[in-house]
């Protein structure tokens, strides 16, 4: 703490008055910074949590799409009527968007072996669908159906749901990361900002108050001239 002696006038000690001026820029600027930090800490907070509240919607969502394709599909084949293609195909672009939107929102799995298995057996299982339904439209639904219930799709989509399985895991685990990371962030910062900040606060009211004192001083100091200027 600076060194003040018991005369609050400044004026005569510029070099104490300017360590003055720049501690109290200086406390201000923590304090500022601390009230930065927490702010941002929160929101970071809560932009988490409403990221990892998505990851788990997108998720449950995928699944019940996937059982509806997977419905859409056999329908398609056995039934008469192609009007499950169109729902196939709004199921299927919505699944998609989904997919994109949950990489997008934690994109640390790019690259990541479970994602890419999941994409080489999305790919090789829409195929024989796409395969499949050609055979639909032009009549030969003894293919098609060989197809769709044939040994080979059937491998391919027990590939798809357990590699979307582990793909899930894999978005849940890093989802649950991010969040613990932010939340034990967070508090490090509320408590840090609760120890730290009355003892800048008390500080900066410390040096208000010298020059206070001293602003205080030159007023009666003034008033005494004048005082003795009149008398």
């Amino acid at each position: 703490m600076f060194f003040l002696p018991s005369n609050p006038d400044l004026s005569a000690r510029p070099l104490l008055k300017k360590g003055l001026w720049f501690a109290l820029i200086f406390f201000m600027a923590l304090i500022a910074a601390f009230g930065a930090l927490v702010w941002s800490s929160y929101w970071d907070l809560r932009a988490a949590k409403i990221r990892h509240a998505r990851i788990d919607e997108i998720n449950e969502q995928i699944d019940y799409l996937n059982k509806m394709l997977r419905t859409a599909v056999q329908v398609i084949v056995v039934g008469e009527k192609m009007k499950w293609e169109d729902l196939y195909s709004g199921y299927l672009s919505e699944r998609e968007k989904d997919s994109a939107e949950r990489v997008k929102l934690m994109p640390r799995v790019l690259g990541t072996q479970e994602v890419l298995s999941l994409e080489q057996a999305k790919i090789a299982m829409t195929a024989i669908e796409s395969s499949a339904f050609e055979h639909v439209r032009t009549g030969r639904r003894d293919i098609a159906d060989a197809l769709i219930f044939g040994k080979e799709y059937e491998k391919q989509h027990r590939d798809y749901e357990e590699f979307e399985q582990k793909a899930r895991d894999l978005f849940k685990n890093y989802s649950d990361q991010v969040l613990r990371l932010k939340q034990r962030g967070t508090v490090i910062v509320v408590i840090a900002a609760c120890i730290l900040f009355p003892i800048f606060f008390c500080v900066w009211l410390f040096i208000l108050s010298v020059f206070y004192r001293d602003i205080a001083f030159r007023l009666m100091r003034l008033i005494d001239k004048r005082k003795k200027i009149k008398a």
